[in-house]
């Protein structure tokens, strides 16, 4: 089995990003990350998977603008949901 690392897998890398690529990725680390970030996802398959692995993008960005807004911004998200 050969692993094929995308345009994306490979900016995330050259990004010095801790965490795995959501690409290289298997279904059950996919399914932890989603639901570490309060994300409870369906069953994983090669239909879903593309679609999980965007919304594990989203949630990622979140949590780094969160970060980057500090304490007083994470106040304010949790205030809109």
């Amino acid at each position: 089995m050969s692993l094929k690392v995308s345009k994306i897998g490979i900016a995330w890398l050259e990004r010095g990003e801790r965490s795995s690529p959501p690409l290289l990725l298997t279904d059950a680390e996919l399914r932890k990350e989603l639901v570490a970030l309060g994300y409870r996802p369906g069953p994983i398959t090669d239909t879903t998977r593309k679609v999980y692995v965007k919304k594990l993008g989203c949630l990622r960005a979140e949590v780094a603008a969160a970060k980057r807004r500090g304490p007083a911004g994470m106040h304010r998200q949790q205030d809109r949901e």
